[in-house]
């Protein structure tokens, strides 16, 4: 894993999201995808480093950012091109790994929405997006 790429990626809460990071792949160091979603990408911090190390295929889902430059920013990985680019509000498609980073607070904002909007949010990606199976371990 190139950690250094995944903090760049990973921007400002580098330090409060690395450390999970490190923990999940040294608990499940064999583990591989197919094809993940990440949920909630912007050009100012992405999981696309880390989900690409584990992934034959990712496809980025972004909320309300600017994708010009998260394209731009995705290239200094190599990442760019070789991933998918779907607005949150239209994801199709059925992936092995869905991880999100920091984007339900901007979705439901404080006064606006309820915990049970965001857990409704939450089982409808994966019931409607999830493989069956997804998160078995590809390799076996």
């Amino acid at each position: 894993m190139n950690w250094k790429a995944v903090e760049k990626g990973v921007g400002w809460s580098k330090k409060s999201w690395c450390k999970p990071l490190k923990g999940f792949v040294e608990d499940n160091s064999n583990i591989a995808f197919e094809h993940s979603l990440e949920v909630g990408a912007s050009e100012n911090g992405t999981l696309a480093p880390f989900v690409k190390e584990l992934s034959n295929q990712v496809t980025i889902g972004y909320f309300q950012c600017d994708v010009i430059k998260l394209n731009h920013n995705l290239s200094h990985f190599n990442i760019a091109n070789e991933s998918e680019y779907v607005d949150m509000t239209e994801i199709n498609g059925k992936y092995d790994l869905i991880i999100a980073k920091s984007v339900l607070g901007g979705i439901f904002r404080e006064n606006k929405s309820s915990v049970n909007d965001v857990n409704e949010f939450i089982e409808s990606i994966l019931e409607r997006n999830i493989k069956q199976g997804g998160g078995d371990d590809i390799n076996g």
